[in-house]
């Protein structure tokens, strides 16, 4: 089976009994596996002759076995990219013994992956990183958070998004702050000449969305609405053109981290909280009202979702407890639009959930996901999860670790992480740190708690197998949040950190090269480094 046929897709396929009623059976990753697995065994039978036959390898009159010919078929120890010659027929490209899933003949997805090397980027290849050593924040591109209460203060940003691009729609960008307050920029007219006034990026529309911190912000598909994930343990719905609340989401008991929408739906979404627990809600249904407006209860809820063991140090017989770990980030999948990834802070591992799934009968029980990654961790004990992103076709599921490392999984067919990130300009130490995926799919971003914004380079399978990546430096401070400018017409970047500064990047080699020549523009703007060495060994 392909590895795009390997996907987690929830099918109904009908079914009859032997009484002629119909039945429907629910296909889940397991069954694909299964059928995987019977490929693979056909795989090692021998051919059959032809029918009425025994199916047994035939002996050949000149004493060589079919060993010998197979080997003449299938050459295991040439090159996987063969570069055809005058006197040589072009040929399709060989596997290797360890990209077919070993000397059984196997196939695996992820040993192919890692052993194709035709995608690998060669060092004297066409490459785009280099565009990004243009990259500035000039100071007409720089928005400051003051404090309401004290002028002077900075307030720290918390989360900002790009709205997407429909047709002729402008993209616009959301800014939460940790006073609860929710501001609307419109990034594609930014006055960047001499005469500009120093202002500085201004909001086109700025009210009061919470009482407390606001740590995540979402568009929906449609562009017309947003939905803020508050410390103040509850979410709320608000039409962006007039600022009015449309619903109120209570159900958690704690701080909450994440929300996700579903892929092209604007009336269902998903929330992720500190206290373990994930939440499905439907804006249409389950639904009271009151004199602030509606209120919504959560239609599915998945308690202790990323739960953690550790052992008591008091106890005498070294007793294992288990605790409810924090949620830390949530996604939904785009080719299964009942599927959702989840990560904590317990571990690096990654979660999917199939948001139809009712809770465990009994109150103790823990939760069983549809699958799981696999652990790999760079370091002896498991760390948590920052984020997770995913990228612009949604085949790839990125995440950010405490371990100082990104890792690409394949959404598709979960497992062991195909590809790992770092750089010695990435730390990752807290759980603010934020991805973003370019529109192309060939870059990856990520804030570092150093205060820089790393850009790696990478390849079709999600490699960074050349090592090239580019550091924006503009933030003193930890840069948690980041946003990609969703269309294709530029590139352009949104970027905050702790130092209340919020910072848009785009492409000018002009206004570049002054902020590098400049000492005071240096000190003010935001510039870019690209670095072509390669990345270090894990």
């Amino acid at each position: 089976m392909a590895l795009g046929e390997i996907t987690l897709r929830a099918n109904n396929n009908n079914c009859s009994n032997s009484r002629g009623a119909s039945l429907t059976r629910q296909t889940t990753l397991f069954d694909a596996l299964g059928s995987a697995q019977r490929r693979n065994k056909r795989l090692r039978r021998p051919q059959s002759l032809s029918s009425g036959q025994e199916n047994t390898p035939p002996e050949d009159s000149d004493g060589t076995g079919v060993a010998a010919k197979a080997a003449k078929r299938i050459r295991t120890d040439t090159s996987i990219c063969i570069t055809p010659t005058q006197n040589q027929p072009s040929r399709k490209p060989a596997w290797t013994i360890s990209a077919i899933g070993g000397a059984r003949g196997l196939y695996s997805p992820h040993a192919a992956l890692k052993a194709r090397q035709h995608h690998v980027i060669a060092p004297r290849s066409i490459s785009t990183i280099g565009r990004f050593s243009a990259m500035v924040s000039p100071a007409e591109a720089v928005f400051r958070l003051y404090s309401d209460a004290e002028p002077q203060l900075n307030t720290l940003p918390l989360a900002c998004k790009y709205s997407s691009v429909a047709g002729a729609q402008r993209s616009r960008l959301a800014l939460a702050d940790e006073a609860g307050h929710v501001s609307i920029f419109d990034t594609l007219n930014i006055d960047t000449a001499e005469s500009a006034t120093d202002a500085g990026l201004q909001p086109i529309a700025r009210w009061r969305a919470h009482d407390n911190a606001v740590f995540d912000i979402e568009w929906s598909s449609d562009n017309t609405q947003a939905v803020t994930a508050s410390a103040d343990e509850c979410c709320r719905l608000w039409d962006v053109e007039s600022q009015q609340q449309l619903g109120s989401f209570v159900g958690h008991s704690q701080t909450v981290r994440a929300v996700s929408w579903r892929h092209e739906d604007h009336h269902c979404f998903a929330t992720a909280s500190r206290d373990g627990a994930v939440m499905m809600w439907d804006a249409r249904c389950n639904k009271t009202w009151c004199e602030d407006g509606y209120v919504h209860r959560p239609v599915n809820t998945i308690n202790r979702a990323h739960y953690g063991v550790w052992s008591s140090k008091l106890s005498t017989r070294g007793k294992k407890h288990i605790t409810g770990g924090s949620v830390t980030a949530i996604q939904h999948l785009r080719h299964n639009t009942h599927l959702l990834a989840s990560a904590g802070s317990t571990s690096e591992v990654v979660k999917y959930w199939d948001v139809r799934m009712r809770a465990a009968p009994r109150a103790s029980a823990l939760p069983t996901p549809v699958a799981s990654s696999l652990l790999l961790s760079s370091t002896k004990r498991s760390r948590g999860t920052s984020s997770l992103v995913l990228d612009s076709d949604g085949t790839r599921l990125y995440t950010a670790c405490n371990d100082n490392r990104l890792y690409v999984h394949n959404a598709l067919a979960p497992g062991l992480p195909i590809a790992q990130l770092s750089a010695p300009e990435f730390e990752c130490q807290s759980f603010n740190i934020g991805l973003a995926a370019s529109p192309c799919g060939r870059h990856l971003a990520a804030g570092s708690s150093n205060g820089n914004v790393v850009v790696w380079e990478l390849d079709r399978f999600g490699h960074n197998s050349s090592g090239r990546r580019a550091v924006l430096q503009g933030h003193t401070k930890e840069a948690g949040c980041i946003a990609w400018y969703p269309g294709k017409d530029r590139t352009q970047l949104a970027t905050c950190g702790d130092d209340g500064i919020l910072r848009i990047w785009e492409e000018n080699q002009m206004l570049a090269d002054a902020a590098r020549t400049d000492p005071a523009k240096r000190f003010f703007w935001g510039t870019s480094k690209v670095h072509n060495s390669p990345q270090p060994a894990p």
